[in-house]
């Protein structure tokens, strides 16, 4: 039986002024405008993506005008996979991509954020950006600089975000783990990268239920032996303490200047470890779970070797469409948390869809 014979009826089709005004139809018209390129339809300009991927990935880097503080020499060195490298030679940091649109609007909302435990919240993009260059100055004053890693045990709240872009802005390779994860399974995962620096919650609440993970906490501190610092975010209970860990607070306490290391090229920095989605019950030799990391903000992504993939979207904290690896998928979750492995069947051009 044909299965095409009756396709369903699409829950939802765009009218013409929302296509016409989408990104990728400005795209297409930056194309035939600035470099000759006319596609009649989708498929042509993903076929186009596909085919030319050097093209493809180049005319990105152009559109999204990326900004860098070194150019690079060659778009990709070869098509053999893993081992492929992307823009050799450039240099250019994430975290500058996310703030280089809203740096003069730091009243408008940059993430709105509910949880079982906290209402709505608004972190606007002036407290974001106060928030995250104090971040990254505490955790210089911790020691950590460009290479050094920080894994996170946090849910997806607005300080994931802050974390982790703190990190990304000195050149620091972040990778997380949800809460909800027992101690074997997140060992599996951050034993293997030495991290410095842990930044972790007491607890969560899910489906009306506390769970207490403090005691899960102080053993993965036990459990890692390069672990220089544990940052305790109190997020169940507002006093949860851990003898000898930083609080949260302090970590944001002090004002301090952002500045944006781009020290390494980004077919060298791997600013977070991930592992394909779908695949959260891999053990030990698989890097750290994606999916279970906070809402990011897409920008320039590197992914961790062998396969070396870079991004280039624009995007906002409050977009509420995906993080895409470029030529991968762009998991569309209504929330801007996953992140695939490269190979799968949809489309490179899924980072021009939205946004």
């Amino acid at each position: 039986m044909n299965s095409n014979a009756n396709p369903p009826a699409p829950l939802w089709t765009p009218d013409a002024d929302r296509v016409a005004n989408s990104r990728l139809t400005h795209y297409m018209d930056w194309l035939k405008a600035e470099k000759g390129l006319t596609f009649s339809d989708y498929p042509r300009l993903w076929e186009w993506s596909v085919d030319q991927l050097e093209s493809f990935y180049a005319s990105l880097w152009e559109y999204f005008d990326i900004r860098h503080s070194q150019p690079y020499t060659r778009v990709l060195d070869g098509h053999a996979m893993p081992g492929a490298k992307w823009f050799e030679g450039a240099r250019l940091n994430l975290a500058e991509q996310v703030f280089r649109f809203h740096i003069g609007d730091p009243g408008r909302p940059a993430i709105e954020s509910r949880s079982e435990l906290r209402g709505r919240q608004t972190l606007t993009w002036g407290e974001l950006h106060r928030q995250i260059a104090a971040t990254a100055a505490s955790l210089r004053g911790l020691g950590v600089g460009p290479g050094d890693r920080v894994v996170a045990y946090l849910p997806n709240i607005p300080e994931t975000v802050v974390a982790f872009l703190a990190c990304a802005s000195i050149g620091a390779v972040w990778s997380s783990c949800s809460p909800d994860m027992g101690t074997r399974s997140v060992l599996d995962r951050f034993q293997q990268i030495d991290p410095k620096v842990m930044i972790a919650v007491d607890g969560y609440r899910y489906g009306g239920k506390d769970f207490d993970r403090l005691d899960v906490v102080a053993g993965l501190r036990d459990d890692l032996p390069t672990l220089e610092h544990l940052v305790l975010l109190p997020y169940l209970d507002d006093g949860a303490e851990l003898p000898g860990a930083r609080s949260w607070a302090s970590m944001i306490q002090r004002d301090a200047p952002m500045a944006f290391e781009q020290g390494l090229e980004p077919a060298q920095r791997h600013t977070f470890v991930e592992k394909p989605c779908g695949a959260a019950t891999a053990g030990a030799g698989v890097g750290a779970n994606i999916c279970s990391c906070p809402v990011v903000p897409a920008a320039t992504w590197q992914r961790v070797e062998p396969y070396g993939q870079l991004s280039t979207p624009k995007t906002t904290v409050s977009d509420t469409h995906m993080s895409p690896c470029l030529h991968g998928c762009a998991a569309e979750h209504g929330h801007a948390q996953c992140v695939v492995s490269p190979g799968h069947a949809s489309s490179p051009l899924a980072s021009l869809t939205t946004g």
